[in-house]
């Protein structure tokens, strides 16, 4: 059981070494791409639901 799971690390340790990591710029623009996107991603819904929410109660006070 002890040598199986020495050889699973091994070959873990094995595989990871076949690994192409990013570089530090790499990594830095990809980042910088995800909170941009998240940023405007979330702009847009907080427009939304402003719009739908003023929408909702213009209707709601025309309406009674």
């Amino acid at each position: 059981m002890i040598g199986r799971i020495k050889q699973f690390f091994k070959e873990v340790i094995t595989e990871l070494r076949k690994v192409t990591w990013p570089s530090r710029a790499e990594v830095f623009g990809s980042t910088v791409v995800v909170i941009v996107v998240t940023l405007f991603i979330a702009a847009m819904v907080g427009g939304f639901d402003y719009i739908i929410r003023h929408l909702v109660d213009w209707i709601l006070v025309h309406t009674i």
